[in-house]
């Protein structure tokens, strides 16, 4: 996330669909995956020329497993979390199941009104 510290000795990673699944990371790369494109209004970001956007997609290709680029029986490949993500996405699905429930409550209480004759 744009605002997250991560640390260069150990970040904890979570997973997405089982929470007390965690993996501890001691030994790996960092790297800017966002970065800022307009500064003050003003355009900051050199656009890589089509040769390096190619290079780049070899690149990142190279890093991915036999397992996931096999295009007959692909393996599906998961992403997990930081805690501060997981918190943010646990946050997000709880109030949209919130707006569902009250949602329901509200067209519930307008039949109710409607059977009445109101």
């Amino acid at each position: 996330m744009h605002d997250e510290f991560i640390s260069r000795e150990h970040y904890t990673l979570v997973s997405d669909r089982d929470p007390w699944k965690k993996a501890e990371l001691n030994d790996y790369r960092l790297r800017e995956l966002q970065v800022p494109i307009f500064q003050k209004g003003k355009l900051i970001y050199q656009t890589p020329s089509l040769e390096e956007r190619k290079a780049y997609c070899e690149r990142e290709f190279q890093t991915l497993t036999d397992r996931i680029t096999d295009v007959r029986n692909p393996h599906t490949y998961y992403v997990d979390l930081s805690e501060k993500e997981k918190a943010l996405k646990d946050q997000l699905l709880f109030e949209t199941q919130l707006d569902v429930a009250k949602t329901r409550l509200e067209n519930q209480g307008n039949v109710y009104t409607k059977k009445r004759g109101n």
